[in-house]
């Protein structure tokens, strides 16, 4: 292994000061406004941040609908050790540390996997390595999905495996089930069953190849992910509970899913960063391009992640590369297949697995090809030293792309100066709504600097010039410029000022803990509702789009998602069979924000205030029940008072015996004690929940705990100490031989 000295160590500042370019808007204290990360995510761990300031694990959110279960949902990562990064400084600040510190793990795990993973000492490549994985173009878009999680963990699992060794060690072992175990409390759960598919299979081919050496790796590959399951636990039974509930336990349809695969045009950004096109307010991409709506809008904003990669995933040759660099070869085309989704057979085959549905969408395995054709790319690079062919290779590949991409740019110049209205009608068949200029400068300004890099990557490989370290400097500066292009493009940042401009509308309203508010983005008439389309158009749309965030107003609302909703929840969220009024009296809805198309402005004497800026009104449901309240079942008077504002804790007062309903979704998990008295929590109504209450005045707390928590804990501890033991007594052993 070759060490880091002051002549590779510029490498590695290089790879930060580019990392710290990319995230130049987070350093400032600006914020992710993309789809999920705003909508959705930002508000999970904010909650997360709060229940660790508190010193409680946070098991549900009150805000989502009308409660739903928190640590259920594995993808919030509620469990993460690594959620103590969001108690830095304010929420924004900690935020934006949590984010930038996963792509930098992830650049140094990448980085030490290549050097000590693969063995690849050629200087540079690890550093190159390191970033053409962590700044990726799909790395970079997956900021809007926080599957960023995982781009520290996959490296350091493949290194633990030790695919150049002839066994796992021990400490590879340990390594293995705590890099898994990250996997899974992260809340990427897909990227830990791919990692642990790839791992199984690498085991079965060596077994085949090697006999009893080879079982021993699959054996300790199987137990070491059966050890991370265990300690996983806390998290695993809980959202298993809630899986065999949830409406999404069956995953998606195989049409519907694959509505979101890899279009092979896109195969093109793999030379040309951005090729088809940018997100802008006037239109996604090269719409029609990629197949028939919904799916006509790419998954991930960019997958390029590098030239000098790409020219080295063909430096390879059969007889002469090892096995690594094969099984990397042949991982990469396996991920390619199954990103392509519904573009090849490949996809419909796995998808018929059992329990394969519920990874979804195809174009997320972009993640997994850039994994490892990187893998292929470094071992490819590693040896131009010590093959003339190989260089000779790379050099035409070089020399091809800069004279395919310059030509293209001079026809792309030549063809809009010709004729612009064809042009125009050209791509607007495609479905782009860009204009003609727009498309114009884009695909030039693409099309010239790949040219430019292809023509670097050509010279510095020439017989003359060839230098490992010149080289190795020139791709790192070549692809670090090529990903600023894409940053400009897909890491879109505000101020939080922005976002939170919108929260004027409920200024000067007093929200009771016994009433909620609803934000609708479009009309309410008719029996039922729906939101607009979740698009990133402008700043303005997405001021409008905040207020819908509960974790940013500290509002309740029936708006919001959660993959752990039961069916029946899910199908009142959008009022199937009920009258709207109905609904909204039921979830105790006092306060709706709608579009000012929804309502008549003059007529309606619901209405409490206007907002023509931002084209919605205040409404005020009079009729909303409240969210907790006794049904008498004696006569007498009663009252409710509310203690804690979770209404978690809570005083009633009745005459005689009542019920107390509560107007928060139904889960098993809840618990009652009444004056102290353990009280069963039973279903009410349109499954909400109530208790009875004895006659007098009751102090009431309520508890929710997820099923299977408990268990897991001790389950997740027995084997924590069980695995330290393991290691300690396998270390004394090694040190006592020596």
């Amino acid at each position: 292994m070759t060490p880091i000295t002051h002549k590779t160590r510029h490498f590695h500042v290089l790879a930060i000061a580019f990392i710290g370019v990319a995230f130049s808007g987070l350093l400032t204290g600006e914020i992710a406004f993309t789809t999920d990360a705003l909508i959705y995510l930002r508000e999970q761990k904010m909650l997360i941040r709060e229940a660790l300031l508190s010193g409680r694990i946070p098991v549900l959110d009150p805000y989502i609908l009308a409660g739903a279960p928190f640590i259920e949902n594995i993808n919030a990562g509620t469990l993460y050790p690594f959620n103590v990064l969001l108690l830095i400084g304010s929420f924004d600040i900690g935020l934006n540390v949590f984010t930038i510190a996963h792509f930098i793990g992830g650049y140094a795990a990448m980085a030490l996997f290549i050097r000590r993973g693969l063995g690849v000492t050629a200087p540079g490549l690890d550093a190159l390595g390191g970033l053409s994985f962590a700044l990726s173009g799909y790395a970079l878009s997956m900021i809007d999905k926080f599957h960023f999680v995982a781009l520290p963990w996959i490296p350091l699992f493949f290194l633990c495996c030790g695919l150049r060794t002839r066994r796992i060690t021990v400490t590879g072992f340990a390594g293995i089930a705590l890099a898994e175990t990250m996997l899974l409390l992260s809340g990427a759960l897909q990227s830990a069953c791919v990692a642990a598919g790839f791992a199984l299979l690498w085991a079965v081919c060596r077994w085949l190849r090697r006999g009893r050496d080879g079982w021993q790796t699959l054996a300790r590959v199987a137990a070491a992910l059966a050890v991370a399951a265990a300690l996983a636990a806390p998290q695993l039974l809980p959202s298993f509970h809630a899986w065999k509930q949830s409406y999404r336990q069956t995953g998606l349809d195989y049409n519907h899913a694959t509505q979101w695969s890899l279009a092979p045009i896109r195969l093109v950004e793999f030379v040309v960063p951005q090729a088809c096109g940018l997100r802008a307010e006037y239109g996604f991409w090269l719409g029609n391009a990629y197949g028939e709506p919904p799916g006509n809008e790419p998954w991930a904003d960019a997958i390029f992640w590098g030239l000098s990669g790409l020219f080295g995933w063909f430096c390879f040759r059969r007889r002469r590369s090892g096995g690594v660099h094969r099984l990397a070869m042949a991982f990469s085309v396996l991920s390619l297949l199954a990103a392509l989704g519904k573009f090849t057979p490949f996809y419909r085959i796995v998808y018929a697995l059992p329990g394969f549905s519920i990874f979804r969408y195809p174009e997320k395995y972009v993640l997994w090809v850039t994994f490892w054709c990187t893998v292929a790319a470094m071992l490819g690079l590693a040896r131009l030293s010590m093959d003339e062919r190989l260089r000779r290779r790379f050099a035409r590949l070089a020399a091809l792309c800069t004279v395919f991409t310059a030509g293209a740019a001079i026809a792309n110049i030549w063809f809009l100066n010709r004729d612009i209205d064809r042009y125009t009608a050209f791509f607007h068949d495609l479905g782009s709504y860009w204009t003609a200029p727009e498309i114009g400068l884009h695909l030039t300004v693409f099309l010239i600097s790949t040219a430019i890099v292809a023509g670097v990557h050509w010279l510095s490989v020439t017989h003359r010039f060839y230098c490992p370290i010149r080289a190795a400097t020139l791709w790192l500066i070549c692809f670090g410029i090529q990903i600023l292009q894409i940053v400009s493009g897909t890491m879109q940042t505000i101020q939080p000022e922005q976002i939170r401009s919108a929260q004027h509308v409920l200024h000067g309203i007093t929200i009771s803990p016994q009433h909620r508010i609803l934000v609708f983005k479009t009309s309410t008439r008719g029996s039922g509702y729906q939101m607009d389309p979740m698009r990133q158009d402008t700043i303005d749309y997405y001021r409008k789009l905040a207020m819908n965030t509960p974790g940013v107003f500290k509002i309740r609302t029936l708006g919001g998602f959660s993959p752990v909703m039961s069916p029946d929840h899910e199908r009142l969220k959008t009022a199937a069979g009920m009258e709207l009024s109905s609904m909204l009296d039921a979830m105790s809805v006092r306060y709706l924000v709608v579009s000012t198309d929804s309502v008549d402005l003059e007529a309606d004497d619901r209405i409490l205030r206007a907002f023509p800026e931002l084209n919605c009104v205040v409404i005020e449901n009079k009729g909303a029940l409240p969210r907790l309240s006794i049904e008498k079942i004696a006569g007498g008077e009663q009252s409710v008072t509310i203690v804690s504002e979770d209404t978690s804790q809570l005083t009633a007062d009745c005459e005689g015996p009542g019920l107390l309903v509560i107007r928060n979704w139904y889960h098993a998990g809840y618990r009652a004690e009444v004056n102290g008295i353990a009280t069963d929590v039973e279903p009410y109504g349109a499954r909400f929940m109530a208790l009875n209450l004895p006659a007098g005045n009751s102090r009431v707390v309520l508890r929710y705990v997820p099923p299977g928590l408990k268990l897991g804990s001790y389950i997740a501890l027995a084997v924590l100490v069980a695995l330290l033991i393991f290691v300690g007594i396998s270390r004394h052993k090694q040190v006592k031989s020596c």
